[in-house]
């Protein structure tokens, strides 16, 4: 299974009275490998997205979700902010924001509900974040690589 994320068009509608602009949501494509095709939809516009084991997350500035991989939610929790990177490694979520306004941490979430647990400390500015072996994180903070240990 594999899961693709659309962003979406923004289509705007002007009239004499006012100017509008109707947003299409996006939608996460659940799809089969063997043979191709698209196994179900999710409208979600999704930023960022990961995949572990046989579950898909996705995260926006209002929400991270964990999906199965044929496209059933599983949790979802509440965001402020709009990441910019997303992983898992074991049972932890790790979500990256770079700074925009404020600086934000790289935050931990437990895999199983996506309940926030910490944070990773001194870690901010995120870019990308990729998990390594023994427990280990890749992470791109502004233009430098770094590795941080996942546990907090």
């Amino acid at each position: 299974m594999v899961v693709r994320e659309r962003r979406p068009p923004v289509h705007k509608v002007w009239t004499k009275e006012h100017r509008s602009i109707d947003q299409d949501p996006g939608q996460l494509y659940f799809a089969t490998i063997d043979p191709p095709q698209v196994t179900a939809t999710r409208p979600f516009d999704a930023a960022v997205i990961a995949a572990i084991d046989d579950d898909f997350l996705a995260a926006n500035h209002e929400a991270l979700r964990r999906y199965t991989s044929d496209g059933r939610e599983r949790a979802v929790v509440g965001l402020t902010g709009r990441p910019d990177a997303l992983a898992a490694l074991g049972e932890q979520v790790f979500v990256g924001y770079r700074t925009h306004g404020a600086a934000q941490p790289l935050a931990v979430y437990r895999r199983s509900d996506l309940a926030p647990v910490g944070i990773v400390g001194g870690v901010i500015d995120v870019r990308g974040v990729w998990p390594l072996a023994e427990g280990r994180l890749l992470v791109l903070t502004g233009d430098r690589l770094r590795i941080v240990r996942a546990s907090n």
